[in-house]
């Protein structure tokens, strides 16, 4: 059991960041891609661009992922024309021996791992859970994985998810910026992000990827292997059991 995420790449661009985020349930992987979801999840190329990458927020297990298209810069509002925004989610039943649906929350459990992601929307889109939105939304999805060493039971795990707490709000700060704000309580963890982007431009200058900048697997040390590979101009993180 394992999450992963780059926390600040590009957020609201295009870029060919394979994995933003990734949470590894038993043999299992679930993650989300912005671009138009094919039905065969598998039928994608090789760079698997994303229309627009996230900004991720992970404390431990939980992760908030915020989408939030920039339409000054992304590939559907370019010269090369207008692209899907949708967002689709990865989250194979068939590998799972439970899945539940709570609400928005979406829960499985593989042998003693467990993983929910909690979506935008209840949609699909060519048979892939996925939601769509227009160039000026946002959408806030989050991740939270666990196993019975640290939750106990699978119904306990959901008791838990339940009971957690999600917040989502738009604000303008009154000078040049608009703020789209989330957060998400689990448990005892919360994690909230605050994401500003000048009203004029809609673009954000603080978006680059700085040496350094907040890079996250949890668990640390795991207990299964963790493999990076380079993809210029960007890298993929892939949990392997």
């Amino acid at each position: 059991m394992t999450l992963s995420s780059v926390r600040d790449f590009w957020p609201g661009k295009v870029g060919y960041q394979q994995f933003p985020w990734m949470a590894n349930a038993g043999t299992t992987a679930v993650f989300t891609s912005s671009g138009a979801p094919d039905s065969d999840w598998y039928a994608r190329p090789e760079d698997n661009n994303n229309a627009h990458l996230p900004f991720v927020e992970q404390t431990h297990n939980v992760a908030l992922i915020m989408y939030w298209p920039d339409v000054e810069t992304s590939l559907f509002h370019g010269l090369l024309g207008v692209a899907d925004p949708t967002v689709a989610l990865h989250f194979r039943d068939g590998d799972f021996d439970e899945v539940v649906e709570d609400s928005l929350w979406l829960i499985g459990r593989q042998a003693s791992d467990y993983v929910a992601v909690r979506r935008t929307c209840l949609d699909t889109v060519n048979g892939v859970r996925g939601c769509s939105f227009d160039s000026t939304d946002g959408q806030a999805w989050a991740c939270v994985v666990g196993d019975s060493t640290m939750y106990g039971s699978f119904a306990h795990f959901q008791d838990l998810i339940s009971q957690s707490q999600f917040a989502e709000s738009w604000s303008h700060n009154g000078v040049d910026q608009w703020v789209y704000s989330a957060s998400l309580t689990f448990d005892t963890t919360t994690v909230a992000h605050a994401w500003g982007r000048d009203s004029l431009l809609t673009s954000r200058g603080d978006a680059v990827l700085a040496d350094g900048a907040d890079f996250k697997v949890y668990p640390n040390p795991a207990r299964d292997r963790v493999r990076s590979r380079a993809i210029f101009p960007t890298w993929g993180l892939f949990p392997c059991g």
